[in-house]
């Protein structure tokens, strides 16, 4: 199993590289990162696939490989802002009422 889990490093390591080029999917991370049981990590490279429009978004209600994730309620309120087409990117309609 660690071997396992040093490859999935090495992914990440890559993609992450790649990702600062514009070359991945923070998705794939994202994904990579849940399997490896780290939630917040996950959630963080998710929040980026939101920030970045990726259009892998668009299955994440669906997407099995994060069933770990679908308790927690940043999973929820990402689900929620990704599903919803007309809340711009970085402000939350609920932010905007109360100004």
């Amino acid at each position: 199993m660690s071997g396992k889990r040093g490859d999935a490093f090495k992914i990440i390591e890559t993609l992450t590289a790649q990702d600062q080029k514009g070359f991945a999917s923070p998705f794939g991370v994202a994904a990579i990162y849940c399997g490896l049981g780290q939630r917040d990590q996950a959630l963080a490279w998710l929040e980026n696939a939101y920030q970045a429009r990726d259009p892998l978004m668009a299955d994440l209600s669906i997407e099995p490989a994060f069933d770990p994730l679908r308790s927690d309620a940043r999973f929820q309120d990402l689900v929620r802002r990704t599903l919803s087409p007309y809340e711009p990117r970085g402000e939350r309609v609920a932010d905007r009422a109360r100004t």
